[in-house]
């Protein structure tokens, strides 16, 4: 069983990380949510949070955003940084993040879009281990959209590492 210190935002940051590893550490540490469309065009604030610290190797990078071409590219972006692998974040349903288009904002749109930006990303990452996190918040997301959506990226992109995340426990839900 691995132990795995999940994506929170403030809160995942390095300092964080570090304070976990000295009181034992765990398996794999989540970054904070990094927005693909301030990473990739430089955003001031975006540096702090692909900090590999305290182990590099056990990093993962959650990305998120609103538009595919900023997704794919952070995408390859990270994944010349350390660390074991990427998750695009398509399940987080609070409520700024939904209207920007990011997150579980993903699940409610057109399939073509929600494909290309899948493809793109498996296309992008022929050789590092990357998931999706797909939230199933009643309110946010119909069933039957979530069911669809994740069949998709499952079919798609079966080859590789992939997760499914309860948001059930949300404020939003």
């Amino acid at each position: 069983m691995k132990l795995i210190c999940a994506p929170m935002a403030t809160l995942t940051h390095a300092a964080f990380r570090s304070v976990v590893e000295k009181s034992g550490g765990c398996d794999e540490y989540y970054s904070e949510m990094i927005n693909a469309g301030t990473f990739v065009t430089g955003g001031p604030f975006e540096k702090y949070y692909v900090i590999p610290d305290p182990a590099p190797e056990k990093m993962v990078w959650q990305i998120t955003g609103r538009k595919t071409e900023h997704i794919v590219r952070a995408a390859e972006m990270i994944a010349a940084l350390p660390g074991s692998g990427i998750d695009i974040n398509m399940g987080c349903s609070a409520p700024e993040i939904m209207r920007s288009g990011a997150g579980a904002a993903w699940l409610t749109r057109d399939r073509a879009e929600t494909r290309e930006m899948i493809s793109g990303v498996c296309n992008a990452l022929q050789h590092a281990p990357y998931s999706a996190a797909l939230g199933i918040c009643r309110k946010a997301v119909r069933p039957v959209q979530r069911a669809a959506c994740f069949n998709r990226f499952k079919r798609r992109c079966a080859r590789r590492c992939f997760t499914e995340r309860c948001a059930q426990s949300s404020s939003a839900c």
